[in-house]
């Protein structure tokens, strides 16, 4: 149980990253807060680049895959 939550809590933050880095800074001033997150939604929104944002949604799924692999197979090992 313990494991879905923080697996959860993870990704949910990224979410709630943008939010926050969005509203107060918008990528900031020379793309100096500029995540992953927002360049992805700056392509397919604002630049309308869908094949851009498409690409880099994907590369942040991976991202996440690849966090939730290694921290199952350390909760699978500690058990």
């Amino acid at each position: 149980m313990t494991t879905a939550l923080v697996l959860l809590l993870t990704i949910w933050s990224f979410g709630r990253a943008f939010t926050v880095i969005w509203v107060m800074t918008g990528g900031g001033p020379a793309h100096a807060t500029e995540t992953l997150v927002i360049l992805t939604y700056l392509e397919g929104f604002k630049f309308f680049h869908l094949e851009r944002a498409s690409a880099l949604g994907t590369i942040v799924m991976v991202i996440s895959a690849f966090f939730t692999v290694i921290y199952l197979g350390r909760q699978s090992r500690d058990e």
